[in-house]
């Protein structure tokens, strides 16, 4: 089975590594969650890079067939 890195880059190309799975997953979260109404803004970061990492592990721990 095919293990995500997240350190590993996004989207790679020949001149550039750009963000990592990681720090894309986490941004991708903190404008969701920055989206709300209701977010504590105060934490919004660390809940992303909270969230990143457990998806991440859980796409590591997901048995793939």
């Amino acid at each position: 089975m095919h293990k995500t890195n997240g350190n590993d880059s996004a989207m790679p190309n020949q001149e550039y590594d750009g963000l990592t799975k990681r720090e894309y997953i986490s941004a991708l979260t903190l404008q969701a969650l920055l989206s709300r109404s209701d977010t504590d803004f105060k934490n919004a970061a660390i809940d992303a890079v909270s969230y990143s990492d457990k998806l991440i592990e859980a796409l590591n721990n997901t048995d793939n067939g």
